[in-house]
C-alpha cells in the first residue's frame, strides 16, 4: 500500500519521543513492503491563533494519492482521508488532563462578536459543524483583540473549548477507520477518544540502536526532559534513603534543572549530566545497575522499554501510567510514589546485584515482544465493521457535492448530512474533472469519494453530446456509460458491500445498483421530475426523443424499485405518480432549504449603505437601485439571464448584476450598459451582493423541483420578483414576493422599487418562512425520519 504517516513538526523544533516514533513507523512500513512517506508540517502553539492555523493546514492537506493515512497527534489528525487510522500518542495535554486547576476555578471566556459565534458553533456539537468556520471565527477575534490578548492564551478556557471541539470533530468514529493508542494508559484517559469507539492499544518499539548488555555497575540511571511532571525531584529526594556509594545519573535538560540542582546540593552521588547522544545513551543504559523512571501518568515511556532492551530492571511507581504496562514485579519494581518507598527499592537493588540481573533478564525477554510487526498488523489490516457500528448508507450522485456549487450539490450536502444521526454516510460521485479519486469529509460521519470518469467514458459522452447541441448529458449519460469507468464501478461496489441501504440523488445511478446489489433497499431523492424537466431542455428532434425514451426507462425503474421517493414539490409528486402509475403514498415532499443561521436579515438602512459600496465597485452611479440574479449553468437559468438583459434596457435607473456559471453562456454583447455579468463568484462576494441588493430576481420560465436561490433570497431578506415557475413549491408565494409572468419582469421590478414599505413587509414574511419551514435543520429532521423508515434502519 501507499501509506502516509502524517505528523506535526514542532516550532521550535526538538527531537523527542514522537519524532523517533514517526521515523521508526515509516521505516517499519518500508521494511514490510509498503511505499511509505513521512509528511510533516510546522506547527506553532504558543497562542491559540497559531494552533488553529495548524489544524487548518492539515484539514486542507490533500493526500488522496495515498491508500492509507496514519496520524497520531494534534493537529495532524484533522486531515481528511477515507482510510484514516489514528495511532494516538496524546492530545495537547495542557488542555486536557494537565489543564491547570486555577483555570477550572475561573472559567471566564470574554464576550466578543466572533468569540460568541465560535462558542455557538462549539455548543452545537461536532456532528454538523464546520471546523473551518470555527477557525475563521477564532482568527477574526485575534485580529481584533491581538494574538497576545489573554483570551488567546494557551492554556486558557477559550483554547480548551476550541481544541476539544476540533479534536472531537477530527476523531469522530465516522471520520476515522480505526482508533489505536500507544498504550492502555492513553486509551483509557477520559476525553481522549470519543466514548463510542473501540481503541486498540499496541506498544511501539524504540528506534534507539540497542547494544549488548553490560555489567551491572554501581549507578542508577534515568533520562528525561527536566520538567515537574517527570518527578525527578522524587528520585533526588529518594536518594536520601539509599545508603552507600551508588550514584544516580540523570540525563536530559529542561526548565526544572535549577530546582533539581538545589535539591541535589550536598549529595555528590546525584549527577545531572545534561543531554547525551544516542551512543552514549545506549551505553548508560547497558551498564546501569537499574533504571528508575517515576513520572506521573506517563503516556507510554520509551525509557522503560529501552532499559528493558538493555536487560535492566525498571523501577517505576504505581501511578506512573505507561511504564507500568511494561514493568512489573517480574521485570522490575513498582512502588508507591513517595521518597521512602522509592528509596527502599533503590537500596534493595543497590545491595543485591543478582536480583537486578535476574529482573533485567526477565525484562529483556518481555521487551523483545514489543515489535513493529504487532503495530503494523493493527494499523494496516482492514477494519471489520462491528455489530456495534452504526449502519452505513451509500449515496450515489452523478456530480461532485464537496464544492457545494449549485442547487443539487447544496441539497445533497445539507440534507444528507442529517442522516449521520442514524448512519454512516458515504457518497460516491462521478466527476468530469481530471485527476485521481478524491476523498472529502463533508461532516462528521459523512464522506464523499469523488471518482473521475475514464477517458473512454468521457469520449463516449462527447460523442453522445453531439446529439443534443449544447445541452449537458453527463447525468443521463452516466446511466448508460458508468461501466466504462472501472474505478467508478470499483468504488460503488466497495461502498455497497458494507451498505444497509442506498439513497439515489437523481435516478441515473440506479442501473449500477441494480447490477451490483439489487437486494439493497433504495430511497430515491428526486430533485426533479426528470422526464418532465428534460423535455423542456432537450432538442425537439429525433435525437431528443431518443434521450427522453432513455430517461423514462431509467426514471421508471428507479421509482418502481424505491421504497420511498422524496420530492421537492407536490407538483413533482403528482407528475411522477401519474407518469409511472405509482401510488401517491410512496412520495414524500422534502423541499429544498437554506441555512438561515448563517444568513443575517439585513435591515433596510444597512442594505442601503451596502448598496452604495457595491455600486461604486461596479462603476455605476451611487443613486441607482441594484437588482441581483444568481444562477448556475443550468439551461433554465441561461434563459432567465437573457430575459433579464432584455428587460434591463427599459430600466436604466437600476443596475442589474448577474452572477454564476450561467453568465458564461450569455453573449456579453447583448448586455445593455446597466448590466454586469460577474461570472462564477466566491462566497464572500455572493454574501456582499445579497446584503446590498434592493431586490433579487427569479424569472424562471422552466425548471423542475423547487428553487434554492429563491430560499437564499428569502433568508437574506431581499425583496423578490419571481415567476410562478420560479416560486414552485412555495405556498402562498404572492404573500412573500411579487409574482409575475415571464414577460412582466419590468412591471415587477417597478412594483418593488415603487413601494419599499410593502417590499420590506414581504421580505420579513419571507425570512420567517425560511426560518420556520425551509431551514435545512428542519428539513433534515424530516428527511432522516423518512429515509430510516424507508431503508428499515
Amino acid at each position: 500500500m501507499r501509506v502516509a504517516v502524517v505528523a506535526p513538526s514542532p516550532v521550535p523544533f526538538r527531537r523527542g519521543g514522537a519524532e523517533r516514533l514517526w521515523a521508526g513507523l515509516e521505516h517499519a512500513l518500508v521494511e514490510a513492503g509498503h511505499d511509505a512517506e513521512l509528511i510533516k508540517l510546522p506547527v506553532r502553539e504558543l497562542v491559540l491563533p497559531d494552533l488553529v492555523s495548524g489544524y487548518e493546514q492539515f484539514a486542507g492537506l490533500d493526500l488522496s494519492h495515498f491508500d492509507l493515512v496514519i496520524s497520531g497527534k494534534y493537529p495532524a489528525w484533522m486531515i481528511e482521508h477515507p482510510n484514516h487510522v489514528v495511532y494516538l500518542l496524546h492530545p495537547l495535554r495542557g488542555l486536557y488532563d494537565l489543564y491547570p486547576a486555577t483555570h477550572l476555578e475561573d472559567e471566564r471566556i470574554p464576550s466578543d462578536i466572533d468569540i460568541d459565534a465560535a462558542m455557538a458553533i462549539i455548543e452545537d456539537g461536532p456532528v454538523h459543524s464546520d471546523p473551518l468556520e470555527l477557525i475563521d471565527r477564532v482568527r477574526a477575534a485575534a485580529r481584533r483583540l491581538g494574538n497576545n490578548h489573554p483570551a488567546m492564551a494557551i492554556p486558557g478556557p477559550l483554547a480548551r473549548a476550541v481544541v476539544h471541539h476540533l479534536d472531537r470533530v477530527a476523531l469522530d468514529r465516522r471520520r476515522i477507520r480505526r482508533h489505536a493508542a500507544i498504550s492502555r494508559t492513553v486509551a483509557r484517559r477520559p476525553g481522549y477518544f470519543p466514548p463510542d469507539v473501540t481503541v486498540d492499544a499496541v506498544h511501539p518499539p524504540t528506534s534507539l540502536t540497542v547494544g549488548p548488555p553490560g555489567p551491572y555497575d554501581d549507578y542508577f540511571f534515568t533520562v528525561s526532559r527536566l520538567e515537574p511532571i517527570k518527578r525527578l525531584d522524587l528520585l533526588v529526594e529518594s536518594m536520601r534513603h539509599v545508603p552507600g556509594p551508588t550514584r544516580l545519573l540523570i540525563a536530559g535538560e529542561g526548565p526544572d534543572r535549577s530546582r533539581l540542582e538545589s535539591l541535589a546540593a550536598g549529595d555528590p552521588r546525584v549527577e545531572l549530566i545534561g543531554d547525551v547522544g544516542d551512543d552514549e545513551l545506549a551505553a548508560l543504559y547497558a551498564n546501569a545497575r537499574a533504571v528508575a523512571f517515576v513520572p506521573a501518568d506517563e503516556d507510554y515511556g520509551y525509557v522503560a522499554l529501552e532499559a528493558m532492551l538493555h536487560a535492566r530492571a525498571v523501577l517505576t511507581c504505581s501511578d506512573s501510567g505507561g511504564p507500568t504496562e511494561l514493568a512489573d514485579e517480574r521485570t522490575g519494581m513498582v512502588v508507591d510514589a513517595d521518597p521512602r518507598s522509592v528509596g527502599a527499592a533503590l537500596a534493595r537493588l543497590s545491595d543485591d546485584p543478582e536480583t537486578a540481573r535476574q529482573l533485567g533478564e526477565a525484562a529483556l525477554a518481555r521487551a523483545r515482544q514489543v515489535t513493529w510487526g504487532s503495530v503494523l498488523e493493527t494499523l494496516t489490516s482492514p477494519r471489520v465493521r462491528r455489530r456495534s457500528d452504526p449502519p452505513k448508507v451509500v449515496v450515489l450522485s452523478t456530480y461532485p457535492v464537496f464544492k457545494g456549487i449549485g442547487g443539487g450539490p447544496q441539497r445533497c450536502r445539507n440534507l444528507y448530512a442529517s442522516l449521520t444521526a442514524a448512519a454512516d454516510v458515504e457518497l460516491v460521485s462521478l466527476t468530469a474533472d481530471d485527476g485521481l479519486i478524491r476523498g472529502h469529509t463533508l461532516g462528521v460521519g459523512f464522506r464523499e469519494v469523488s471518482v473521475p470518469m475514464s477517458a473512454r467514458h468521457h469520449d463516449a459522452e462527447t460523442e453522445l453530446r453531439r446529439l443534443t447541441g449544447r445541452v449537458g448529458v453527463t447525468d443521463i449519460g452516466a446511466s448508460l456509460l458508468y461501466e466504462a469507468s472501472p474505478l467508478l464501478v470499483r468504488e460503488i461496489d466497495a461502498a455497497l458491500s458494507e451498505a444497509a441501504g442506498v439513497v439515489l440523488a437523481h435516478p441515473y445511478m440506479h442501473p449500477a445498483v441494480e447490477s451490483l446489489r439489487p437486494d439493497l433497499p433504495i430511497v430515491l431523492d428526486a430533485h426533479n421530475a426528470e422526464l418532465a424537466l428534460k423535455a423542456t431542455v432537450l432538442p425537439a428532434d429525433e435525437a431528443g426523443a431518443w434521450w427522453l425514451r432513455h430517461v423514462e426507462r431509467v426514471e421508471r425503474a428507479a421509482v418502481a424499485a424505491s421504497r420511498v421517493v422524496t420530492v421537492t414539490t407536490e407538483t413533482d409528486a403528482a407528475t411522477l405518480s401519474s407518469t409511472y402509475g405509482v401510488p401517491t403514498d410512496r412520495f414524500v415532499v422534502i423541499g429544498n432549504g437554506v441555512d438561515t443561521r448563517s444568513k443575517p436579515m439585513i435591515a433596510a438602512a444597512d442594505r442601503k449603505r451596502n448598496r452604495a459600496g457595491l455600486l461604486a465597485q461596479l462603476g455605476r452611479p451611487p443613486d441607482e437601485s441594484l437588482a441581483l440574479f444568481l444562477g448556475s449553468g443550468h439551461q433554465p437559468n441561461v434563459i432567465a439571464g437573457r430575459a433579464i438583459m432584455e428587460s434591463a434596457a427599459d430600466l436604466y435607473g437600476t443596475t442589474f448584476v448577474l452572477a454564476g456559471a450561467h453568465t458564461e453562456l450569455l453573449n456579453p454583447g447583448d448586455a445593455p450598459p446597466n448590466v454586469r455579468l460577474l461570472g462564477v463568484i466566491g462566497d464572500s462576494q455572493r454574501d456582499a451582493l445579497l446584503a446590498g441588493a434592493d431586490l433579487a430576481l427569479n424569472p424562471m420560465a422552466a425548471g423542475g423541483g423547487s428553487n434554492l436561490k429563491l430560499l437564499e433570497y428569502f433568508a437574506w431578506g431581499v425583496p423578490v420578483v419571481t415567476t410562478l415557475v420560479g416560486a414552485r413549491g412555495i405556498p402562498a408565494a404572492d404573500k412573500l414576493c411579487v409574482v409575475v409572468q415571464p414577460h412582466q419582469l419590468t412591471e415587477g421590478v417597478v412594483a418593488v422599487l415603487g413601494d419599499p414599505a410593502a417590499a420590506s413587509e414581504r421580505a420579513g414574511l419571507a425570512r420567517r418562512y425560511a426560518e420556520q419551514q425551509a431551514d435545512w435543520d428542519v428539513l433534515g429532521k424530516q428527511f432522516v425520519e423518512v429515509v430510516t423508515r424507508g431503508l428499515g434502519l
